[in-house]
């Protein structure tokens, strides 16, 4: 979970559009499936770590597993 410590939200040549999201529709804002899969992961951490390996188009895991 993220926490605010300072500072304020802005944009940049690689963002649009900033802003903080509640964990319950982050998830339904994301399009693209494998940064869906890592934002959960993320959302979801309990200290064990993901790896994957996946092409993103079309989304295809081929190895998914904690190390």
């Amino acid at each position: 979970m993220a926490v605010k410590v300072s500072g304020e939200l802005r944009e940049s040549e690689e963002s649009t559009e900033v802003g903080w999201f509640s964990k319950d529709i982050v998830l339904d804002m994301i399009r693209e499936p494998w940064i869906k899969e890592r934002a959960k992961d993320m959302i979801d951490f309990d200290g064990q770590v993901v790896y994957r390996v996946y092409s993103s188009r079309p989304y295809e895991i081929y190895r998914d597993e904690y190390i």
